[in-house]
C-alpha cells in the first residue's frame, strides 16, 4: 500500500461547556474550567478520504496550551503537504499534537468496541453520599485533596456504610497527601475496599526516583509521574515491590497513541493493570481513546473498568458539529 499524502486540512477551535464548572488539581496546579477547548483536525488526503483528529491538551495538566498546539500542527502539516506520510517524523511534535495526527488513522487499526465500563467519577463534598444513586456501580474512583482531610476521611465512611460490600474503590490523590495521611487512609474501615490510589503524595516521580520511599501503605497508581517513570527507567520490578498496582493510561501525557500502547504492552509483562483515563477529552477524542480497548491486552482486561466518567461532565448539546458515535457505556 502506498503511503497517505495530505494535501488539505483545516483546525477549528471548539469550546464545550462543562454542565458545571470542574476544577483540575494536579501538584501545585489547580485550574477551574468552565468550557473546554479542544481542536478538530480535518485532513484531506491524496486518495479522497477525509480524516479526523482532535488535540485536546488538559490545562493544569499539560504543559502545552491549545494555541501553542494549532500553531505545531499547521506548521507540520505544511512541511507534510503532498510528500509519503511517515510517523515517524512525528518524533518532533509534542503529545497533545501527536494525538491529533495519530488519531487520524487510529480507525484503521482499531475497531471501536460496542460497549465499555466505567468508573463513576465522586468528589467528596459536591453531594452527600446518601443521595447518590450508585447501586449499578462497580468501581467508584474518588478524586481527595479537595477538602480538609479529616471531612473527606467522614464523606468517605459515609460513602462505604451506604455502599453494597463488592464496590471496589480507586482514589487520586492528586498529588495532595503527606505520608501520614497515606498511612492514616489504610487504617480506615473502608481500607479493604481500595484498589489502589494514584499519584498519592506530592512531586511523586522524585519521591519514587529517590529511593528513599519505603513500602506504600496502599497500593499506588502512576499518572502524572508515568511519563517521567517510563523515560528515565525506573526499575519497575522495584516499584512493584513497592506497591505499584496500576498505570494510568493518558495518550496525551504519554506522546501519543502509539506510546499509550507501548505503555499498556509494558504493563502486560510486569503483570499490572492498564487503566485508560480520560482527559476531557472532546467526542472525537473520546472514540479514539475508547479505541485503545481493542488492543489485545491482559492489563486492560484485569482492569475491569476504565476512567471514562468524565465525558459524563461535559454539555455537547449545543454542539454544532457531527458527533461520533460513542459506545454505551456501563458501569
Amino acid at each position: 500500500m502506498a503511503p497517505e499524502r495530505i494535501i488539505n486540512w483545516s483546525i477549528e477551535r471548539i469550546e464545550i461547556p462543562f454542565r458545571k464548572p470542574f476544577t483540575i488539581l494536579s501538584g501545585k496546579n489547580t485550574v477551574t474550567l468552565k468550557t473546554r477547548a479542544i481542536a478538530l483536525l480535518k485532513v484531506a488526503l491524496a486518495s479522497g478520504e477525509t480524516l479526523i483528529g482532535e488535540a485536546h491538551p488538559l490545562p493544569g495538566l499539560h504543559q502545552e496550551t491549545l494555541e501553542f498546539c494549532m500553531q505545531e500542527l499547521e506548521t507540520f502539516l505544511q512541511s507534510e503537504r503532498n510528500i509519503p506520510f511517515d510517523p515517524e517524523r512525528l518524533t518532533k511534535l509534542s503529545g497533545p499534537s501527536v494525538v491529533a495526527i495519530e488519531a487520524l488513522f487510529l480507525p484503521k487499526l482499531f475497531p471501536c468496541p460496542a460497549q465499555v465500563t466505567s468508573q463513576a467519577l465522586l468528589v467528596p463534598g459536591e453531594q452527600h453520599p446518601r443521595t447518590l444513586n450508585l447501586r449499578a456501580h462497580n468501581f467508584i474512583k474518588i478524586k481527595l485533596g479537595r477538602l480538609d482531610f479529616e471531612r473527606e476521611l467522614d464523606w468517605a465512611m459515609t460513602l462505604h456504610e451506604v455502599l453494597a460490600p463488592h464496590v471496589r474503590w480507586r482514589l487520586d490523590g492528586n498529588q495532595q497527601l503527606t505520608m501520614a495521611q497515606l498511612e492514616k487512609l489504610a487504617t480506615m474501615p473502608f481500607q479493604g475496599r481500595i484498589d489502589y490510589i494514584e499519584e498519592p503524595l506530592a512531586d511523586f516521580y522524585h519521591t519514587l526516583a529517590s529511593k528513599q520511599f519505603s513500602l506504600s501503605p496502599l497500593p499506588f497508581a502512576l499518572d502524572e509521574s508515568l511519563p517521567m517513570v517510563l523515560k528515565n527507567g525506573l526499575d519497575l520490578t522495584q516499584q512493584k515491590a513497592l506497591g505499584l498496582k496500576a498505570f494510568i493510561i493518558r495518550p496525551p501525557s504519554l506522546g501519543g497513541y502509539s506510546a499509550a500502547i507501548s505503555a499498556i504492552k509494558l504493563a502486560d509483562s510486569f503483570n499490572l493493570l492498564s487503566v485508560l483515563s480520560s482527559s476531557f477529552e472532546g467526542p472525537w477524542g473520546f472514540e479514539s481513546l475508547l479505541r485503545l480497548l481493542s488492543i489485545p491486552s491482559q492489563s486492560l482486561l484485569r482492569a475491569q473498568a476504565h476512567g471514562l466518567d468524565t465525558f459524563s461532565l461535559l454539555n455537547l448539546d449545543q454542539l454544532h458539529a457531527t458527533i461520533p458515535n460513542i459506545p454505551v457505556i456501563n458501569s
